[in-house]
């Protein structure tokens, strides 16, 4: 899967190619990085719900929201589709008035909050990227699945 420098890489690809560098277009990036992870995982048996929308964002947020967005979807195939378990991925990126939403939900297992044991590196990571950015990442799980919603205050640029 995608490691972390190969998605800063990424992220400042897509910022040297934009036509305005004051901008980073997070639905774009998005849908891009969910190609390549999807791609380094060699994972045909998961299928993607792009619910992925253009939102531009600050330039400056780009690596932190890069960093987020990678963390998030690794985390998805790695836990919720172990040991080959197919299923699905609905990706949604949007604006919500002042805030830019990060929101993905997988089919798997899920898992129980209560019996997560101290947090890892991967999760340490997101909540400080979002704190970061004067936001928050929360988790909620079932039987059925697990959602993370992200949300980042972010004036829409005009």
């Amino acid at each position: 899967m995608l490691d972390r420098i190969s998605a800063l890489a990424m992220v400042h690809k897509t910022l040297h190619h934009s036509p305005d560098i004051r901008r980073f277009d997070l639905g774009t990036f998005a849908r891009g990085l969910v190609q390549d992870v999807l791609a380094l995982s060699g994972r045909e048996n998961i299928k993607v719900i792009d619910c992925i929308e253009e939102v531009d964002v600050e330039a400056t947020h780009a690596t932190a929201l890069g960093l987020i967005l990678n963390e998030l979807l690794t985390n998805t195939i790695k836990h919720a589709f172990a040991n080959g378990r197919p299923g699905h991925v609905q990706i949604a990126v949007r604006r919500e008035n002042n805030e830019v939403v990060i929101e993905i939900f997988d089919d798997g297992p899920g898992f129980d909050p209560g019996a997560v044991q101290g947090k890892t590196l991967g999760r340490k990571l997101i909540e400080r990227l979002s704190h970061q950015l004067d936001g928050t990442t929360k988790w909620t799980s079932s039987g059925e699945g697990t959602t993370s919603i992200t949300r980042i205050q972010s004036d829409p640029i005009s």
